[in-house]
């Protein structure tokens, strides 16, 4: 995932969007993801003084080749999550994310759900 963060300054509440490219394994194209945020508080981790920043993104529907190359299928998805930017360095210090990646072929869908926990040690 790449994220989007304001030029202006923020404060708790402050909200803005953006809009990414996030390159995805066996499709061509690079697909664009658009987001909300929201500034939700400041909190310590360890050392590090961080702003917490919560994000969405909306729902993004593309097909993607299948692996037999007998077509495609169409796969929808979308992610949420909490970051800890430290504005100090400039840098994520921590990122919870989920995501939910919705594969279908014919009338079979799939449900993915992934989470995932990145610290800056």
């Amino acid at each position: 995932n790449a994220f989007s963060f304001p030029e202006e300054p923020v404060e708790v509440g402050s909200t803005w969007t953006g809009t990414t490219q996030t390159q995805l394994p066996n499709v061509p194209n690079p697909i664009t993801m658009n987001y909300g945020y929201k500034v939700e508080g400041e909190e310590a981790l360890g050392a590090r003084h961080c702003i917490k920043i919560s994000f969405s993104s909306d729902e993004v529907k593309f097909s993607v080749p299948l692996p037999d190359g007998s077509g495609v299928t169409q796969v929808t998805t979308r992610t949420e999550g909490l970051m800890h930017f430290d504005p100090n360095d400039g840098c994520l210090a921590k990122l919870d994310l989920t995501s939910w990646t919705t594969p279908r072929m014919g009338k079979v869908a799939f449900e993915v759900v992934n989470r995932s926990e990145q610290v800056l040690l």
